[in-house]
């Protein structure tokens, strides 16, 4: 069951769900190859122009030592950043939901401290759609939502952005008393 189910009052419907698009995933391996191949690289200048390496091996568990034995503290520091990078956008879009009721719009990331943003669809005064070139290509976009009385909320990048949005403008423009659902599903 989803998080956002449970803080959904009673009157409300859920109208749309989207989550973050591939593309953190696809963001995060291209920072550990990256940081990879950056540690390789500085591995070797180091082993080229700075006369060789020193007796290291004591730094190292003896379980890892067969692998790490070949390179240099420098090399596996460079895989933690790459690695922290990789966690840190797996996480987000693992963690990430974006859900559009009948009465607002509700933002949840995080995975030990989860941060719920929301805010009611009449307070919400603009959408600024950012594609981007690549978005455009591969279909996602980030929304920023300019809201009245509160923060403003980014959206990540997400899957059919526009479809969002026209849900969004739909149900502002409709009477709470109108049988808007048919032409939301028509989306």
């Amino acid at each position: 069951m989803s998080y956002i189910n449970t803080i959904l009052t009673k009157h409300e419907k859920r109208v749309m769900q989207s989550k973050p698009h591939w593309i953190y995933v696809l963001e995060g391996c291209v920072w550990l190859i990256g940081f990879v191949f950056g540690g390789i690289f500085m591995d070797k200048l180091i082993y080229m122009y700075g006369g060789g390496r020193t007796e290291i091996y004591e730094l190292y568990p003896s379980s890892l030592l067969p692998f790490f034995q070949y390179f240099t503290p420098i090399a596996l520091l460079f895989f933690i950043a790459g690695a922290y990078f990789f966690l840190s956008l797996l996480i987000k879009y693992l963690t990430s939901e974006i859900t559009l009721t009948n009465k607002r719009i509700i933002y949840k990331h995080g995975l030990i401290s989860v941060d719920i943003e929301e805010a009611d669809l009449k307070e919400i005064r603009a959408e600024h759609i950012d594609h981007g070139i690549l978005g455009f290509i591969l279909g996602y976009a980030h929304i920023r939502l300019d809201c009245r009385f509160v923060d403003d909320i980014e959206l990540p990048a997400i899957v059919k952005p526009l479809k969002l949005v026209k849900a969004m403008q739909m149900l502002r423009e409709k009477d709470p008393e109108d049988e808007i659902m048919e032409e939301l599903e028509a989306l």
